[in-house]
């Protein structure tokens, strides 16, 4: 596959200080910068910073390789002409990722209601901090060794999903969780939960990455979810 021909869209509509944290980091933690720096190396990468300009790129090409979304604006309902669009690019054969600063501002709600249009069940649990192990079980695109490049475990500050197939669970805890209430500020992450989703919708795909810290193994799981992730001939 000739990846320089891909063409990823890169949604971020929120607010100037959701779009620099996106840009820049939080704190001491890497930015997505790097990881769009990445991507652009194999593939041509569109930023839309509000919703013209998305309606703009999807007017000029409908079928993008990827839209990936940064941040929960984007399901707002103010934006939910914009939504439906982005689930029917979905379901009709495309790949849609959510990631960064989405978890970790989402609305419940916002987020069921896009996960209804996408025809998931996948709910926001809560946050927590643990070691995740690939899930062998899981399944990822077709025709791809879609778990190369994975680490086979990582280690992040996450927001869970719940009503997740276990085949679509890429990551799950790694061993049984101790919390100790007086020394552990964030709850024992759900057992039937996962940091890292991916599942079939329509003829297409969803990726769901909680990860809030934007660790290394994120752009190894999103270039996975892409099928960017071939080993070399």
């Amino acid at each position: 596959m000739d990846h320089q021909k891909l063409v990823i869209f890169q949604l971020s509509l929120g607010e100037k200080w959701t779009q620099e944290m996106v840009d820049l980091g939080y704190l001491e933690e890497p930015s997505f910068r790097n990881t769009i720096k990445k991507l652009s190396e194999i593939a041509t990468v569109r930023l839309a910073k509000d919703d013209k300009e998305a309606f703009d790129l999807l007017k000029e090409n409908p079928t993008p390789r990827a839209i990936i979304i940064t941040d929960s604006i984007f399901m707002e309902p103010e934006n939910a002409k914009l939504t439906r669009q982005v689930a029917d690019y979905a379901r009709g054969g495309g790949t849609v990722i959510l990631i960064l600063g989405l978890p970790g501002e989402s609305s419940s709600i916002h987020f069921q209601s896009f996960m209804k249009e996408c025809g998931l069940p996948w709910t926001l649990s809560c946050y927590a901090h643990d070691d995740y192990a690939v899930n062998i079980s899981a399944m990822g695109l077709p025709g791809v060794r879609w778990m190369y490049g994975l680490p086979a475990l990582f280690n992040s500050d996450s927001m869970f999903l719940e009503n997740v197939a276990s085949n679509a669970r890429w990551y799950l805890p790694a061993a049984p969780y101790t919390w100790n209430e007086e020394e552990q500020s964030m709850p024992p992450p759900p057992r039937k939960g996962t940091p890292v989703a991916f599942s079939k919708v329509g003829k297409g795909y969803l990726g769901y990455i909680g990860d809030i810290n934007n660790e290394k193994a994120t752009d190894a799981i999103i270039l996975a979810m892409l099928g960017m992730n071939d080993p070399p001939q």
